[in-house]
């Protein structure tokens, strides 16, 4: 078939402690009154992701109840170290039977 395409799948970084925000979760920073995290979301099915995996540690308990309407998996990565990112990313594609995973955080951590 010509319309044949491989399913797209998204891992959203959520878990960081927000430490050089005053330890506020980027995440819930707020543009035109849409939380950051629930655009990217809305970016992501625009995008054409069929699949989207929230990852969340710090401030899972603050966040989690603003992105309950969308479709989502929810992972909780309760230490969330910066070294450890893309494994867990990677760790979290092939649980789900991923082609491939890419890691793609909100930022760059300070090298």
């Amino acid at each position: 078939m010509l319309n044949d395409r491989i399913a797209l799948g998204a891992v959203l970084l959520a878990a960081g402690s927000g430490s050089r925000m005053g330890y506020r979760p980027k995440s819930l920073l707020q543009l035109d009154g849409v939380p950051l995290i629930c655009r990217q979301l809305i970016a992501l099915s625009g995008a054409g992701v069929d699949e989207v995996v929230v990852v969340l540690g710090h401030h899972a308990e603050l966040i989690e109840p603003v992105i309950k309407d969308f479709a989502v998996t929810v992972v909780r990565n309760m230490h969330p170290e910066p070294d450890d990112v893309e494994q867990f990313t990677r760790d979290t594609g092939q649980l789900l039977h991923w082609h491939e995973t890419v890691p793609i955080p909100q930022e760059k951590p300070d090298a």
